[in-house]
């Protein structure tokens, strides 16, 4: 049974990572990829302090509503507080080594790695497991 939040059913994607949820049928499935929890732009999204690197200043990156926006595989998991492809999660590769990455079977976290030619959201994209799923 998916989560519940203000009385009203959301489908947490992280619900089936973390093994609340052990089965799905194909209506799970199917309410899983069309009605996932969609948050607005302002929900308080997980956030990560870092050094900025020479000046040894604390920078808070936050998880952007934006990416949801661009990248309409990927959802965001209140629960476990990180982002995960939707496609991935639902038709999880059948490769074991694969199945532990990030955004597969571990929320997409550190947020410095996002974005860019070399970020998680555009290789992962480009992955054969992620066009099969």
């Amino acid at each position: 049974m998916p989560a519940e939040i203000n009385d009203s059913v959301i489908y947490d994607i992280g619900d089936i990572v973390s093994g609340k949820i052990k089965t799905l049928s194909t209506h799970d499935k199917l309410m899983y990829l069309k009605h996932h929890f969609t948050p607005d732009k302002k929900f308080p999204y997980f956030t990560q302090t870092i050094n900025s690197g020479k000046g040894e200043k604390l920078v808070t990156l936050k998880f952007q509503h934006t990416w949801l926006e661009h990248y309409k595989w990927l959802a965001y998991s209140p629960s476990q507080q990180g982002g995960f492809c939707r496609y991935c999660v639902m038709f999880p590769p059948s490769n074991p080594r694969i199945k532990e990455c990030v955004l597969v079977t571990k929320p997409m976290q550190k947020i410095k790695k996002v974005m860019g030619r070399d970020g998680y959201l555009a290789q992962h994209e480009q992955l054969q497991y992620h066009k099969d799923a």
